[in-house]
């Protein structure tokens, strides 16, 4: 029943909660996961409270670089060149686990390292279990999904910090603007609301309110092409968060499974299913 409601949501919306609390009949959720999150949201407070003067000696756009930090209004949410409202700190989980050379990081991140580690294996873990049960639906030949996202592989997975200060109550506008994911699966970790995804068909905005013990999880553009469309990369974006949590700075931890680098983005053989898309 779960995995057949699991496969309507990535499906139908591309979004859908996933409870990780062990339950009262013995079932196990993932309660490291869980504690891992809780920890790394104050090591995010701690790396965005730093001076702008610091963190931007890890801003590596010029380098080419993804992974480092992205300051406050340096991207743009539409077309008539707004700027976001939000900071980023991108770490690789290739660097973390000591699979590319590191990049500089300040230096209160360099203790946390096996926390990191320990979030990315959790995380990566709960991927491969989607994908899983994803490629079986599928009909797709065993483990073709999970051989294209190893957590051995070099790829563009990455663990992100995100803050979005208070905005004037005057002034209240789109943080992030609308998009969709380019990966292929993103486990996210929410304290406040202001997550808004597009209702398939209408065109309307719903809030994804957080839930404790819960991720939120979406599909992307990657598992998207994969399947044809089959599987739903659906639009969201991010606003001020509603009611009185507008007056709080709001944190979000993110973790995006990528394809391997050397993975070409293209429709799947070996389903009946995507065939007949």
């Amino acid at each position: 029943e779960e995995e057949e409601r699991l496969w309507k949501a990535c499906c139908d919306l591309g979004f859908f909660y996933l409870d990780l609390r062990d339950d009262k009949d013995g079932g196990k959720g993932d309660e490291r996961l869980l504690k891992d999150a809780a920890s790394l949201f104050e090591v995010a407070k701690e790396v965005f409270d730093l001076p702008v003067a610091e963190k931007v000696k890890y801003d590596f756009k010029e380098k080419g670089s993804y992974y480092g930090y992205k300051g406050y209004g340096d991207g743009v949410i539409d077309k008539e060149g707004t700027k976001d409202r939000n900071e980023f700190y991108n770490t690789s989980k290739d660097d973390i686990l000591n699979q590319t050379d590191p990049l500089p990081a300040p230096q209160l991140l360099h203790p946390h390292r096996p926390l990191f580690s320990s979030f990315i294996h959790h995380s990566h873990a709960i991927v491969t279990l989607i994908l899983s049960i994803l490629n079986t639906r599928l009909g797709l030949p065993a483990s073709t999904l999970q051989s294209k996202h190893r957590l051995c592989a070099v790829s563009g997975d990455q663990v992100r910090f995100v803050k979005a200060p208070a905005q004037p109550a005057d002034d209240r506008q789109t943080a992030l603007g609308e998009h969709t994911d380019f990966g292929s699966v993103t486990v996210l970790f929410n304290r406040l609301g202001g997550l808004q995804v597009r209702v398939p068909g209408s065109g309307a905005w719903t809030f994804v309110r957080p839930l404790r013990g819960h991720a939120v999880v979406n599909l992307g553009d990657a598992v998207a092409k994969f399947t044809a469309g089959l599987l739903r990369s659906n639009i969201h974006r991010v606003v001020s968060p509603p009611g009185q949590q507008a007056a709080l700075a709001r944190y979000s931890l993110v973790y995006f499974a990528r394809p391997e680098d050397d993975v070409v983005l293209k429709r799947l053989r070996g389903s009946r299913l995507v065939d007949e898309k």
